[in-house]
């Protein structure tokens, strides 16, 4: 089954769709984080246990592993 290629948008229908987009992100409520500990909700975001911080460490972490095992696999092929 081939999927039916799209019409593209013309620039009054994207600026339309622009503006719809922008009223419903107005119209969502803040974030409340109730599985995150009120004490750290409550940080500055300039504090180092801060939740903007930690996701940002979390990520870190996570890319330097992805990049660690990475190279492992290379030496392994390497190797053989």
């Amino acid at each position: 089954m081939v999927k039916k290629k799209r019409k593209p948008l013309s620039e009054a229908q994207k600026q339309e769709r622009r503006e719809r987009l922008a009223v419903a992100r107005d119209k969502k409520p803040e974030p409340k984080y109730v599985s995150v500990a009120s004490n750290v909700r409550e940080l500055e975001d300039s504090h180092p246990l801060s939740l903007k911080n930690t996701r940002k460490h979390i990520r870190l972490i996570r890319m330097r592993d992805r990049d660690l095992k990475r190279s492992l696999e290379l030496l392994m092929i390497v190797r053989r």
